[in-house]
């Protein structure tokens, strides 16, 4: 009887100790994985108006270099 109880107890620890590990191994994971994904998003979407404005600046520029451009062009004329 001793024996069986030992082997019971054993057993019941070491299944307590699997659980946890697989537990704390699979939040880990899905953590990591939220994260990631939270993380890409946030960037793409930084990246995305970081873009924007920085092509919009540009195009300001072409514009009125363009502009100028023309002015002069048809001044000579």
């Amino acid at each position: 009887v001793e024996n069986k109880t030992k082997t019971e107890t054993e057993n019941k620890t070491k299944t307590k100790t699997e659980n946890k590990t697989k537990n704390k191994t699979e939040k880990k994971t899905k953590n990591n994985t939220e994260n990631k994904t939270e993380k890409k998003t946030k960037y793409k979407t930084k990246n995305k108006t970081e873009n924007k404005t920085e092509n919009k600046t540009e195009n300001k520029e072409n514009k009125t270099e363009n502009k100028t451009e023309n002015k002069t062009k048809y001044k000579t004329k």
